[in-house]
């Protein structure tokens, strides 16, 4: 089941989930980070690119071929993304964000993996994420009609895309 339908699954009884404190989460481990959750995460995907050209002895129906893969940029939502770095330092994802828009600096990446967890925190799938670094940041939204007030969105590129159980 791939994760946007499992997701709109997920979504119906995800309001009644919160409430009673089951709600499926997303784990995220980068190397070198301590452990984050979200409650969103999108853009899990790979496509392969498909090459078309014609054939002329196959009366102008075109030829398929498989072109290179592509994968998507990540978006985790809803979540705390400013983790201690490893011992306790004080490197998080925004001054690893921000050391990307350095370009003097050299490109940080990184292993990520993502396991989507259920209400009693079992792992129900993993992905993993390799050579990705942080490519978007999106703050806090300040609202005074919601509860939550520590909203962020961070997006990763990365190189590859693993699935495991």
């Amino acid at each position: 089941m791939g994760l946007r339908n499992m997701a709109s699954q997920l979504n119906t009884n995800q309001m009644a989930a919160d409430k009673e404190g089951t709600a499926y989460q997303f784990e995220v481990v980068i190397s070198g980070y301590r452990k984050m959750t979200f409650k969103s995460c999108e853009g899990i995907e790979s496509e392969v690119d498909v090459q078309t050209y014609l054939d002329g002895g196959r009366m102008n129906a075109p030829k398929t071929a498989r072109g290179p893969q592509r994968v998507g940029k990540i978006t985790f939502g809803k979540g705390t993304v400013g983790a201690e770095g490893p011992n306790g330092g004080k490197s998080n994802i925004f001054s690893w964000y921000m050391k990307v828009c350095d370009s003097s600096q050299v490109l940080k990446k990184e292993t990520i993996v993502i396991s989507l967890l259920d209400g009693e925190r079992k792992k129900l799938s993993e992905w993993k994420l390799i050579n990705a670094w942080p490519c978007r940041w999106i703050g806090p939204f300040l609202t005074t009609d919601d509860q939550d007030l520590t909203i962020d969105y961070v997006s990763f590129a990365h190189e590859g895309l693993f699935m495991s159980k």
